[in-house]
């Protein structure tokens, strides 16, 4: 947009406030003090800044003018460097010729005077290999967002396999702040990430679900899941965008006490079909027994997650 502000102004002869080329060169110096949005519009701008010059001092070079000297443009006043064709400020480049102190931008080297090429002179800021330099750390500071935004993408894209777990999240929001990045909706979406997770490593720490259980050693918590809970508990963490260690369990626990109920079930009914029957074998007895002992050690080690939600 700024360029094309200053090509309207040049079409209308109108009086630049300041060099937009030059305001673009200090960004570029300066690249590692913008921010992520801030270097990839003044990347876009002075790559196109810097095809436009090489046309243009390749056209004068094809007119015939072979001398050149460097001239630092941002130390002179503006009114001794606006091109007097247009009224633009020069900055990149500017054409000379010792009949006169009038200079001309590269549009309108030929309107400058009636003198021949040769006696005209290049007075230029940047070599034509310089400016490549300083485009190329602009570039560095938009690749590392691309990077950065693939990575996150990747990390929150649900149909991809999750390998990231909470740290690594946070990593790329630290890593965002470091860039300068501003509130983008990728940004937002990394945050929300990260709250969900943060979320439920809560909760699941407040449930204790990993506390290692003995037969000498009972833990009796303060909050109880039901089956039903625990399974969409269990649910949202799978839906989370990072990988929780800690659920892991939670996971295993959920279907762990289905297939013991299952069982405990099957066999309470098989029990009650064959009541009248004294003699049992001691490896059924067993079996009933272990399992209700699961039943029961399990329904103690889940813990009610809704009133734990309105804690």
């Amino acid at each position: 947009m700024g360029r094309e502000c200053i090509g309207h102004y040049s079409t209308l002869r109108r009086y630049c406030v300041f060099s937009h080329d030059e305001l673009v060169c200090k960004m570029a110096l300066e690249a590692d003090t913008l921010s992520v949005s801030v270097a990839l519009a003044a990347y876009r701008d002075m790559r196109t800044m810097l095809h436009d010059e090489r046309k243009l001092r390749k056209s004068l070079l094809d007119w015939g003018v072979t001398e050149a000297e460097r001239e630092a443009f941002e130390l002179l006043p503006d009114d001794e460097r606006q091109c007097q064709v247009c009224n633009t400020t020069c900055f990149l480049s500017c054409v000379s010729c010792a009949c006169s102190p009038r200079v001309a931008c590269l549009r309108h080297y030929a309107l400058l005077c009636r003198c021949p090429p040769a006696a005209h002179r290049l007075r230029y800021r940047y070599t034509l290999d310089e400016l490549p330099a300083m485009l190329e750390k602009l570039k560095k500071k938009s690749d590392e967002f691309r990077e950065w935004a693939e990575a996150v993408q990747n990390a929150l894209d649900p149909d991809t396999p999750k390998t990231c777990d909470l740290d690594g999240l946070r990593a790329y929001l630290k890593r965002a702040h470091d860039l300068k990045m501003h509130k983008t909706e990728l940004v937002r979406a990394l945050e929300t990430g990260i709250e969900d997770a943060e979320k439920c490593a809560s909760v699941i720490a407040q449930l204790d679900l990993n506390k290692m259980r003995t037969r000498t050693r009972h833990h009796d918590p303060k909050y109880r899941l039901t089956l039903h809970e625990l399974t969409l508990f269990a649910a949202e963490i799978d839906g989370l965008a990072c990988v929780l260690p800690e659920g892991t369990h939670a996971v295993t626990s959920s279907a762990r006490m289905r297939s013991s109920r299952g069982r405990l079930v099957r066999t309470q009914s098989g029990h009650r079909n064959f009541g009248s029957t004294r003699s049992r074998s001691h490896s059924g007895d067993s079996s009933r027994s272990s399992l209700a002992a699961a039943m029961h050690d399990a329904t103690h080690t889940i813990h009610r997650y809704s009133r734990l939600h309105s804690t």
